[in-house]
Order: structure tokens, then C-alpha cells, then sequence
């Protein structure tokens, strides 16, 4: 196993401030589009990026270009939710 995938509900996200772990946390539903970097904070290493959830390709470079600019990892490109 390489990373936990949204171990928590996203309204629970608060739950894993503190988190020290040795698998790095992925954010899926807590991670829709740009404005959701705001409520990040040090809970997430990765955001799994969807096009159906950012409204489309530009949004979702727009978030890989930030992510990448904060340290997160990108887990993938998604067309939709598999």
C-alpha cells in the first residue's frame, strides 16, 4: 500500500489534523477544484484530481500547477469517477 485514499468522510476532515502516519493521505472527496485548497491545510499529500469534479481540463491543470507548487502529489487524471 502506497497512500490511504480519503480514510474519512470529507466532512470529517478535521479528524486528521495531526495525522503521522507512515502512508500519505490522498484527498478525493474533499478535493474538487481549485477553491478547494483553502481547506487543505497540512491534512492531504496528494489530491486525486477529476475532470468531472473541476469542470474541466483547464481547472484541473490549474490545480495540477498549484499542487505541484505547494509540494502535494497528484494521484491522477480522472475522466470521472471510476
Amino acid at each position: 500500500m502506497r497512500l490511504m485514499e480519503q480514510p474519512l468522510a470529507a466532512a470529517d476532515d478535521a479528524a486528521r489534523d495531526g495525522y503521522t502516519g507512515a502512508l500519505p493521505l490522498c484527498a478525493d472527496e474533499s478535493f474538487s477544484d481549485h477553491s478547494s485548497f483553502a481547506a487543505l491545510h497540512s491534512r492531504s499529500h496528494v489530491i486525486n484530481i477529476q475532470l468531472d469534479k473541476t469542470g474541466g481540463l483547464t481547472e484541473a491543470l490549474r490545480c495540477a500547477a498549484t499542487a505541484q507548487a505547494r509540494g502535494l502529489a497528484r494521484q491522477r487524471f480522472a475522466l470521472t469517477d471510476p
